[in-house]
């Protein structure tokens, strides 16, 4: 189980739960020797007296902090062991009775810590080296003071003999720090150096592009057409209705006088301006045959002189029927 922190103004001190007295010792005295209160708790700065008031104001608050420091620092379980000695405000007190929760005396305690030091495992894929090497320093820690302690070598040994024995980055790794013969931080420093060899990469599988195929994007248009109402829709509504459409409008519309009733087939302006315009058709022609004749004797003309005369007379036609158009009186059906 890891160690849970009680983080103060004045540093994190790790809390009792009655199996890591060493480590919340360690971190307890850190703690208070940074308010100048370590003194209040071995008894060698006792309760001065009360005059002058300013060093007893002074000692007074630096053994309130202390207390606070401690009661803070421990489970509620623990508490009611301590509580004669905070209403006393007797900190050497609080100190001796927590002492009796320090398991380093305790053989079954020691030598299970120690097992479970010896069997420690390093997995490359659930922590970092730096990780493991912190677990293993809190073996270290829980022993400290007992017949089982630990040093930083033992640490070092444990961290090479669990790196993985079937990755061969790794055991570089281990012959290359046995043989440079590292301190414990060094060591550390040189295997985070060192990475898990990469798996084996099979073939990738060829990602499908984002840009469809040419027949895949005609679809993919038509069916959105579809689905917003396209032209297959419009198609889909001018077959059902059939028979039943409405005739659009201006269909029997005259289209040579724009009037309404009758088709431009049945119109008399019409009938008229056609028969005037060939009559006048037919006069023109006899007169080009005897011009022709005439013309056989003179040089030939430029054909761009012949393609304006032929504008000409066709503008001239236009007119024409325009004017009967609009002069003729109305047809009466």
């Amino acid at each position: 189980m890891p160690t849970e922190y009680n983080t103060t103004k004045w540093g994190r001190v790790a809390i009792l739960d009655g199996g890591n007295y060493p480590e919340f010792k360690s971190t307890c005295t850190a703690a208070l020797a940074v308010i100048d209160a370590w003194n209040i708790v071995d008894g060698s700065d006792p309760e001065p007296p009360a005059q002058p008031r300013a060093t007893y104001l002074e000692w007074k608050d630096r053994n309130q902090k202390a207390i606070q420091i401690i009661s803070g620092s421990i489970q509620p379980r623990f508490l009611p062991k301590i509580t004669p000695y905070i209403q006393a405000k007797d900190v050497p007190g609080i100190w001796i009775e927590l002492a009796k929760f320090n398991r380093a005396n305790d053989p079954v305690f020691n030598s299970t810590v120690r097992e479970q030091f010896s069997t420690a495992e390093f997995d490359p894929k659930a922590e970092t080296i730096r990780d493991f090497s912190s677990r293993l320093y809190g073996y270290k820690t829980s022993l400290d003071g007992s017949d089982f302690n630990l040093t930083d070598r033992d640490i070092i040994l444990r961290l090479l003999a669990a790196l993985p024995a079937k990755d061969p980055l790794w055991q570089q790794a281990k012959h290359f720090a046995i043989r440079e013969k590292h301190d414990l931080e060094g060591t550390i420093t040189l295997l985070q150096s060192y990475k898990t060899a990469p798996e084996t990469t099979k073939p990738a599988k060829p990602t499908e592009s984002s840009t469809p195929p040419p027949k895949a994007a005609a679809f993919a248009r038509h069916s959105r057409r579809d689905k917003r109402g396209g032209s297959s829709d419009k198609k889909r509504k001018y077959e059902d209705r059939g028979s039943q459409s409405k005739p659009p409008e201006h269909q029997n519309d005259c289209y040579f006088c724009s009037k309404k009733g009758y088709f431009q087939k049945d119109c008399c302006k019409y009938e008229r301006a056609r028969a005037r315009a060939q009559r006048r058709n037919e006069s023109s022609s006899g007169s080009e045959s005897e011009s022709e004749s005439k013309q056989e004797h003179k040089p030939k003309r430029s054909k761009s002189r012949d393609k304006g005369k032929e504008r000409e007379r066709s503008t001239e036609h236009a007119g024409l029927v325009s004017h009967f158009a609009t002069t003729e009186p109305e047809c009466s059906l």
